[in-house]
C-alpha cells in the first residue's frame, strides 16, 4: 500500500479520536479554588460548575481548608471552557449518623453565581453566606 494511504488512515483516526487524548472535542481548562463561609473554609462542600452551553457538569467537594480541585470525569481535571452556573453548598454525602452509610445528607445550596473558565489555569475564590441565602452575581 502506499505511503500516501497511510498517512492519509493516520490522520482519519487522530481526528476521529480527538487528537486530544481524551475523546472530547472542546476545551477543558483547569480549575482551582478556595470556598469560605464568611470567612473560614467551608469543609467537604459540593462545588458544581454546569456548562451553560449544556455540557456535563465538573464536580469538586471541598477539602478541610475549603480548597477543591474541579473532575470533568474521572480521567480529565478541570471545566469545560466557557460560561458556567458555579453551584456551592453542603450535603448530598453520607449521614454519618446512619451506621449503614445508606442515608445521604440533603443538600443545601449556598451560592449560585455565573462565572468564565478561561482557557489556562483558573483560580476561583468563593465566600458564602452562613444563612444560606441564595444569591447570584453576573
Amino acid at each position: 500500500m502506499s505511503r500516501m494511504f497511510w498517512l492519509s488512515l493516520f490522520l482519519a483516526i487522530g481526528a476521529l479520536s480527538g487528537c486530544g487524548g481524551d475523546g472530547l472535542d472542546f476545551q477543558v481548562a483547569p480549575v482551582n479554588g478556595i470556598v469560605l463561609q464568611e470567612g473560614s473554609p467551608l469543609v467537604n462542600g459540593y462545588v458544581e460548575y454546569w456548562p451553560v452551553d449544556g455540557k456535563r457538569p465538573s464536580l469538586a467537594r471541598t477539602n478541610d481548608q475549603g480548597q477543591f480541585e474541579l473532575s470533568y470525569n474521572s480521567d480529565v481535571k478541570g471545566a469545560a471552557v466557557g460560561m458556567c452556573s458555579v453551584k456551592i453548598g453542603t450535603g448530598g454525602i453520607p449521614d454519618p449518623n446512619d451506621p449503614d452509610g445508606r442515608t445521604d445528607l440533603p443538600k443545601k445550596e449556598l451560592l449560585v453565581q455565573e462565572i468564565e473558565v478561561v482557557a489556562g489555569d483558573n483560580m476561583h475564590e468563593f465566600d458564602v453566606p452562613l444563612s444560606g441565602a441564595n444569591r447570584k452575581k453576573k
